[in-house]
């Protein structure tokens, strides 16, 4: 086999089987149409990049099982964090505006589903309506944990922005932790359940044994993305990824870099599968029934196993990983500046107010 044409088709071998939604085109203007009537997209020129992207494909991929509302509220949730996660890729460092619009979501978090507050901007206005959508049907313990999931994801995002300036020296597991916080797949694996109406029983999802095969999946995202993104992150001038990292700690060419986290990768596969060949004696030992015996099972396929394997397929095909998609280093990451036109001024309100 030669070596990949780039590193965005490097080869991972993710024995997990590939699987998407049937309604992926039919809901795919819809979520476009989202996405512009929310002001996330405000101009032709966005909406053709973020249409590259294939979005609405990722969300096929990561909820097979959704259909018609179900997989447009995932592919909505899509388009919202990519276009967010770009405002925080800015030449300048952490901006004052994506600081404010963070506390404000963070503060929405700790509150009941209900309307944006008046004059939150497209980012608060979005995220709001994502949330309402994503809590109808869902119990209050799922309500309770996606809200604690989106409110890692928000802080992690400020947190990666200040490492960002200053992390060179720190190890890739270092880097791992914190990249776990900002890559999104906690809340997705909280909306696998929403999108595809189940919930995995509280007692396992909170076991060692389950916690456990969301962090390897979580990491397997992480690696996998980090090879795919190293030609644009590295024109960039980008810090935060494995494959680069490895490059300044262990003076290693890209060859010997992106070999190296095929290798962790391969790792953590074999770990998850030994413990997802074990999950049917954690049900066992916790005495849980038939039923939910079935949800757990499912969780582990049309979550965890979806994600990693959907994430693969994807970004072979996305030109979110394409060079030619990248921006110089001098200027911000996105096309559209979403939180300096947030309408967010001061600190969020108090609780009660």
């Amino acid at each position: 086999m030669g070596r990949p044409a780039t590193p965005q088709q490097t080869a991972f071998h993710i024995p997990f089987p590939r699987a998407i939604s049937p309604d992926v085109s039919a809901v795919h203007p819809g979520s476009m149409a989202w996405l512009r009537r929310h002001g996330m997209l405000r101009s032709d020129a966005s909406a053709r990049r973020v249409d590259g992207w294939r979005l609405t494909e990722l969300a096929g991929r990561f909820f097979p099982d959704a259909r018609g509302e179900d997989l447009r509220l995932g592919a909505d949730v899509m388009g919202f964090f990519f276009l967010f996660d770009d405002q925080f890729d800015h030449p300048g460092g952490l901006r004052a505006e994506a600081v404010a619009v963070s506390k404000r979501l963070l503060h929405l978090t700790s509150l009941p589903a209900g309307p944006a507050p008046e004059g939150a901007g497209p980012v608060v206005a979005a995220w709001a309506d994502l949330w309402n959508r994503s809590c109808q049907g869902m119990s209050s313990a799922w309500r309770v944990r996606a809200a604690r999931e989106w409110r890692r994801y928000f802080v992690g995002n400020l947190e990666e922005s200040v490492a960002r300036e200053g992390m060179s020296g720190e190890s890739v597991e270092d880097y791992l932790r914190l990249r776990a916080m900002t890559i999104g797949t906690t809340p997705v694996y909280d909306l696998c359940e929403r999108t595809q109406h189940f919930e995995i029983p509280d007692e396992v999802l909170h076991s060692h044994h389950v916690q456990a095969m969301r962090d390897l999946a979580t990491e397997i995202v992480v690696l996998c993305n980090d090879v795919a993104s190293t030609i644009k992150e590295s024109a960039r001038g980008e810090t935060l990824n494995a494959v680069l990292l490895l490059e300044r700690h262990h003076e290693a060419e890209r060859g010997p870099a992106v070999a190296r986290v095929q290798r962790m990768v391969e790792a953590r596969l074999a770990a998850f599968r030994r413990l997802r060949d074990r999950t049917s004696r954690t049900c066992a030992a916790l005495d849980l029934t038939a039923e939910q015996c079935d949800r757990v099972d499912r969780y582990v396929r049309t979550a965890l196993m979806s994600v990693v394997r959907g994430n693969y397929d994807w970004q072979q095909r996305s030109a979110r990983f394409s060079a030619d998609d990248a921006r110089p280093g001098s200027l911000p990451g996105y096309l559209d500046d979403l939180v300096g036109h947030s309408g967010v001024v001061g600190p969020p309100p108090v609780d009660g107010s």
